[in-house]
Parts: C-alpha cells; structure tokens; sequence
C-alpha cells in the first residue's frame, strides 16, 4: 500500500507542475489591452484614404426618413467627411470606428474572453482619459483571430444605450472592413439628451425636440441599418476636402470633418 502511495506522489505532483505551466503560457501569450486596440489599427494599415457609398435606413421614434444615400470620405489618421442630399440621422460610431482615437482618447482595459455569436472575442473596456471626460466608457468586442471589432457598446452608469454591430468583407484581397452595420439605441438612457455629439448630420435639432422636459414618456428605442458599398482606396484624397466643419452636405457645399 505504500508503495502505490510512493508512486502516485510524484504523479500528482508532476500533473500539478504541468497544469501550472500551461497557465502561465496563457497568461503569457493573452495580448495586453493596448496591444488588442494596436492590432485592430493594423486593420487600416496601407490605407492613406478611401471613399465608400453608405447606404442607411432609420427608425425612430416620431420620424419617416427615408432611405439614406451618402458618401463616405475618409483620410488616415482619423478624418472623415460625409456627403448626402436628404435628411439622415446617423451615429458615429456606425459609419466609421476610429481605432486610432479611441487610442489616443481611452485608457484601455482587458476584461477577458467570451463567446460572441460563435467566435471568440476579447471583451474590451476603455476609460475615458481625464482630458477626454466628455467621451463616454465605452466595450469593444474583438475577434481573437482577426482583431475585428465586431460590437461597440457605449455606456451611460454601467448600461448600454448605444450598441453597434457589425459584418466585414474583405475589400481588394487585403483590407477587411465594414459591410453593415446595425445600430441600437435605447433613447430613455441618452445622456444628457446632446444628440450632436452622436450625430453627424443634419436634422439633429428635430431629433433633440423629441426630449422635450415635460413629456415623461420613456422614448422608444431607436435603429438603424447601414451598407456599405463600392470602396474605393487610396484614391488621392484632397486635404482641402475635410477643412471645413459642419453637418452633413450635398455635393458643392461645405461638409463635416
């Protein structure tokens, strides 16, 4: 009998050895937070421009826009500038993810792992940095493979009220980016009612008036469905394009940065 206990010993001893070890390997090949967000830039790497036809339909609550047209004009680092003829309402975060400034703007935190719809993904949350305070705490779900950012969540006290998926192809054989994208917005939970923080575009003042102080009702929620068609890459953007500021134009006017 202590001949068995004398053989066995040394086997859970060693079974525990291993087990400790192959922890520590995965501790040590998980990515920090900060080399997540650095991985999803190189998404955009090789890219110094492109435009792109953005295709949007939204529902909201005491609104009938029809479908939206509108061109997307983006240019490395981080500027973008929105063409379209008719009344749009669109969130930020659904036209176009900015690695590069939640970067520079978000002290970035590893949550863990988690299954997302069958893949697996790095769960994501980024602080806001104290000169950066207006922005808001903000989830990124990112693919483990392809550093994707598949879903990005905006918080307001610990709850989303803005949610934006998305679906990606791969453009050119090399560059994988948006195809759609569909955006959740829980109206009741609008921090501070400021729309034109969200929304680039025109019509933002009609869709403030829906927050009028003496309607109690808790607003629906709100949607929007975004496709996005025909890149075109590194074409030789003008910087003169995105100087000025403002809402979203028609072609010859002066447009958003």
């Amino acid at each position: 009998m202590s001949t068995v206990r004398v053989r066995i010993f040394p086997t859970i001893i060693l079974v525990l050895v291993c087990v400790l070890t192959l922890n520590v390997r995965l501790l040590c090949d998980q990515p920090t937070a900060e080399e997540i967000l650095s991985k999803v830039s190189n998404l955009f790497k090789g890219i110094e421009d492109y435009t792109v036809e953005v295709i949007a339909n939204v529902d909201m609550p005491g609104l009938r826009a029809p479908e939206m047209r509108a061109t997307l004009y983006y240019k490395s680092p981080d500027r973008i500038h929105v063409e379209s003829t008719g009344f749009s309402i669109l969130p930020r975060e659904g036209i176009a993810p900015d690695p590069k400034k939640l970067e520079e703007r978000y002290s970035s935190h590893l949550e863990g792992e988690q299954d997302f719809e069958g893949r697996s993904v790095y769960r994501l949350k980024l602080i806001p940095k104290k000169e950066y305070k207006r922005e808001l705490v903000t989830i990124l779900l990112v693919d483990r493979e392809r550093f994707a950012v598949w879903r990005i969540q905006k918080l307001h006290e610990e709850a989303p009220f803005l949610t934006v998926d998305f679906e990606y192809e791969l453009v050119e054989g090399r560059f994988f980016l948006p195809r759609e994208s569909s955006a959740e917005m829980v109206l009741a939970r609008m921090p501070g009612r400021e729309s034109e923080s969200f929304f680039p575009s025109r019509g933002v003042e009609r869709f403030g008036s829906l927050f009028s102080e003496e309607d109690k009702t808790p607003p629906k929620n709100g949607y929007a469905t975004i496709r996005f068609e025909d890149y075109r890459i590194n074409i030789g953007l003008p910087d003169s394009l995105f100087e000025e500021s403002g809402g979203s134009r028609a072609p010859g006017q002066k447009g958003q940065r």
